[in-house]
C-alpha cells in the first residue's frame, strides 16, 4: 500500500510542479486520495494491532508482578516463622540451665 501511495504522490507532485493543475486535480481525486485512504487504513490497523500487543504485555507484566508479590509475602512469612522458632529455641536453651541452678 505504501509503495502505491508514494508512487501516486510522486505523480501528483510532478504534475503540480509542472503547473499541470487540471491533471494534478484529477490525479489527486482519482489516484492519490484513494491510495492515501487505503494507506491510512493500513496504518490504523497496524496501530490497533500494536495497542493490542501493548495491552497483552501490560497484563503479562501484572501477572508477573502479582507472582513476585506473592513470593515475597510467602518468603517473609517463612522467615518470620524461622526467626520465631530460633528465638524460642535460644530462649529455652538459656533459661533451662539458669532455672536448673
Amino acid at each position: 500500500e505504501r509503495k502505491a501511495y508514494l508512487a501516486a504522490q510522486t505523480d501528483f507532485l510532478g504534475r503540480v510542479q509542472s503547473d499541470d493543475i487540471a491533471a494534478a486535480k484529477l490525479a489527486l481525486l482519482d489516484t492519490l486520495r484513494p491510495r492515501q485512504l487505503d494507506y491510512m487504513k493500513q496504518l490504523d490497523q497496524m496501530v490497533a494491532y500494536q495497542e493490542k500487543l501493548m495491552e497483552q504485555a501490560g497484563k503479562d507484566t501484572m501477572t508477573t508482578v502479582d507472582g513476585a508479590t506473592n513470593l515475597t509475602v510467602i518468603t517473609t512469612l517463612l522467615g518470620l516463622a524461622v526467626a520465631m522458632a530460633a528465638g524460642l529455641l535460644v530462649t529455652r536453651s538459656v533459661t533451662g540451665p539458669v532455672a536448673a541452678v
